[in-house]
């Protein structure tokens, strides 16, 4: 997409697509991501390129959740901004050592005493992190790497670089030329490789590092928002027009997507519960279905259905797994999240868009009410 990314832009995409047909829940997120990332099987390079805002904690842990055992890979290489590489440029008298031997030394022995050393050589590098209390964070996802036998490596310029070359757009290109060449005795280019990258989101757009890829290889780009340390943050401006029940996947194309997670900004209040219900004697299992309401009127869109919903509650077949929902208010406002609807069973649905509260509940198929002790 050539256009700048913005929540805005998002927002807007979003409602144009229609809420309820974008994957919600990590669990689909990571389906949808995976899928995009299969077309480079048996090809060449896969490259998922994550891109946050660098006050945001939340979004660095998404990011390891996406690469950890439950998330979009499986990946062959992590590559996180927040750690330098060594460089190996000519005509430079400095010391271009980075964190690479650190981070080798870990990935090799996962000892305390070398994960301290990494620790303290991270923080004063990466002053954001520090301010916005995510150092941790970071090395969560080096641990998360190792735990699951994914290298990990840094790629930004060591600091002697870093002062020869400022922070303007040429700059960055620089820097991710250098990650690239740091990368290429790691990463070898052959099918099956897929690498998860961590940025800041200048990296992540057709100008940046993505530029520099073989035409043949995947690339994924993703935009972070949402889990933002300000109120006046753009993201959480759309407060006034959104509330994020679960994170959301807004696909941009078929290379790009942008991902909203609900925080103290967007967030609502969500009462989830499980509970199992007593079939008929008879052995008759009912449909699948949905019964929702709102303390006030609105629009329901649930999957591909829509309707009109209100106090008195509507009952709806559904196919049973998950499903997308949107309830909007006639002033604007979408509460956006994710519902499974148990193989016959049923979800409730409850909203109150005034309170920012939704209540779910999943009520799954029990025993037989004769094996149950139940007479008519």
């Amino acid at each position: 997409m050539e256009e700048e990314v913005t929540p805005r832009l998002v927002f807007a995409e979003a409602g144009r697509l229609g809420w309820s047909s974008l994957p919600a829940g990590e669990s689909r997120i990571h389906s949808w991501l995976s899928a995009r990332l299969a077309a480079a099987d048996g090809k060449g390079t896969a490259w998922l390129l994550f891109g946050t805002f660098h006050d945001s904690a939340g979004q660095v842990d998404a990011f390891r959740r996406l690469v950890g055992p439950g998330g979009a890979g499986p990946f062959t290489h992590v590559v996180l901004e927040q750690l330098r590489a060594d460089g190996r440029w000519k005509g430079i008298d400095e010391d271009q050592s980075g964190d690479s031997r650190l981070l080798a030394d870990f990935m090799r022995t996962g000892d305390r005493v070398t994960y301290a050393a990494l620790a303290s050589a991270h923080e004063p590098h990466d002053y954001t992190a520090w301010k916005y209390g995510y150092s941790s964070s970071i090395l969560d996802i080096v641990t998360t790497a190792r735990a699951t036998d994914i290298p990990a490596f840094g790629c930004d310029v060591p600091d002697a670089l870093m002062r020869r070359l400022g922070h303007d757009d040429e700059s960055n290109r620089l820097r991710e030329l250098h990650c690239l060449f740091s990368l290429r005795d790691a990463v070898p280019g052959t099918a099956g490789t897929k690498v998860a990258m961590l940025w800041g989101q200048t990296h992540v757009s057709s100008a940046g590092f993505r530029r520099f890829l073989p035409p043949a290889d995947v690339v994924v780009s993703v935009y972070a928002f949402g889990a933002r340390a300000s109120a006046e943050a753009p993201d959480s401006l759309l407060r006034e027009k959104l509330v994020l029940n679960d994170p959301v996947l807004v696909p941009l194309g078929d290379r790009e997507a942008a991902i909203l997670l609900p925080d103290r900004f967007l967030g609502g209040e969500i009462d989830r519960a499980r509970t199992s219900t007593v079939r008929p004697r008879d052995g008759e299992v009912p449909s699948a279905s949905v019964r929702a309401s709102a303390a006030s009127p609105g629009t329901l869109a649930l999957g591909s259905a829509s309707f009109s919903l209100g106090a008195e509650e509507i009952r709806k077949d559904m196919a049973p797994g998950a499903h997308t929902y949107c309830f909007a208010t006639p002033d604007g406002l979408r509460i956006v999240g994710n519902a499974v609807v148990p193989p016959h069973g049923w979800t409730e649905l409850t909203f109150d868009p005034a309170a920012r509260r939704t209540r779910v509940v999943e009520v799954w198929p029990g025993r037989n009410a004769e094996a149950a002790g139940h007479r008519p």
